[in-house]
């Protein structure tokens, strides 16, 4: 028994060494990969101990991306924009857990307008596309009510068994060896990215996800449907002289066609949309700025092995680390002074 014990404890100090990214990833009301979560009234994601700033001269919009999953809210690309922006420019970072365009644009109207940002800057994932359109039709909870609940979560005791969970979750052992049988079950068939064709929810939809059984043409309304919701917060940013800009985060998968960037084998031939391209023709239309990270993120991978600098979390194809924002902060402030966007 203690030889096992001390064979565990050799291989999490040893991953802690060779891969510490793995380590304390601890998810719950309190934490996000370790990191505290900690929200102002106003639904904006806070360091610890900071208030936000009154006004916001640029404020970061989006769904979990944006918030920070995974990384301190310091690391984040809205708090992280004005280390690279020319002058001074006050951030504030008003991402939202499964965000989706309705619930954004909600917040913006009822919350973040008095008085309004100069700017804002929408980070559009697949996901919040795919949220957008399953939640379309159904009531939902207001920013500072979803604040109000995860408050009260977080000031639930902790028993000695969710601190024991806590301690198993956040090993690094745990996380590789949970990770790759997640990988092994997709890549045997044991797990699938098939979606519900009653409730269609999946990030792969906004990519145009072939499934039979889905309701036909799904993904091209939701698309339109999408389109409506943002025309909606282009009007809302109008109506208060905000200036609205759009930026495209890619899904790690459609980076590159290696191993390490579709660890849960997406089968990226059932995918019909080109979803960078569909947002910034949308964008277009609108005549708002539009930047795809696609182009920068590949650049940036090519100047390092992708394993020492994947720009993702671990076995998460959408979620950022802490040199992914960095990279999202960096593009976006070199989008910002190359010229005025909002004239």
């Amino acid at each position: 028994m203690l030889g096992l014990v001390a064979i565990v404890l050799g291989l999490e100090a040893g991953l802690r060494l060779l891969r510490p990214q793995m380590a304390d990833l601890v998810y719950d009301a309190r934490r996000t990969g370790g990191h505290p979560v900690i929200f102002s009234d106003t639904g904006w994601r806070l360091r610890p101990g900071n208030a936000p700033p009154e006004p916001p001269t640029i404020l970061g919009l989006g769904d979990s991306t944006t918030f920070g999953t995974g990384v301190a809210a310091e690391e984040t690309w809205p708090l992280r924009l004005p280390a690279y922006l020319e002058g001074e420019s006050a951030t504030a970072n008003a991402g939202q857990r499964g965000g989706d365009l309705r619930q954004i644009s909600s917040g913006l109207e009822e919350l973040w307008s008095t008085p309004p940002p100069q700017t804002v800057i929408l980070l559009v994932t697949s996901n919040m596309i795919g949220f957008t359109e399953f939640r379309r039709g159904k009531p939902g909870l207001g920013i500072p009510q979803v604040v109000e609940a995860t408050r009260r979560q977080a000031a639930r005791p902790q028993t000695l068994k969710d601190q024991l969970s806590a301690t198993i979750r956040g090993s690094a052992l745990w996380k590789v060896l949970n990770g790759s049988v997640e990988s092994l079950k997709y890549a045997l068939g044991l797990l699938t990215h098939r979606a519900d064709p009653n409730d269609p929810l999946s990030p792969l939809l906004a990519y145009g996800w072939q499934q039979p059984d889905l309701p036909a043409g799904y993904s091209q309304r939701m698309w339109e449907n999408f389109e409506l919701e943002l025309a909606k917060l282009n009007r809302l940013a109008k109506r208060n002289d905000i200036c609205v800009i759009v930026g495209f985060l890619p899904s790690r998968f459609m980076l590159s066609e290696r191993l390490a960037d579709n660890v849960k084998f997406v089968p990226k031939s059932r995918l019909s949309v080109d979803a960078p391209k569909r947002l910034g023709q949308i964008a277009a239309d609108f005549d708002l700025p539009y930047l795809d990270l696609t182009e920068a993120f590949r650049a940036a991978r090519a100047e390092h092995p992708p394993y020492t600098h994947p720009y993702y979390i671990p076995y998460d194809y959408t979620h950022l680390d802490a040199a992914g924002h960095d990279l999202v902060a960096r593009s976006l402030a070199e989008f910002l002074n190359t010229g005025d966007r909002c004239t």
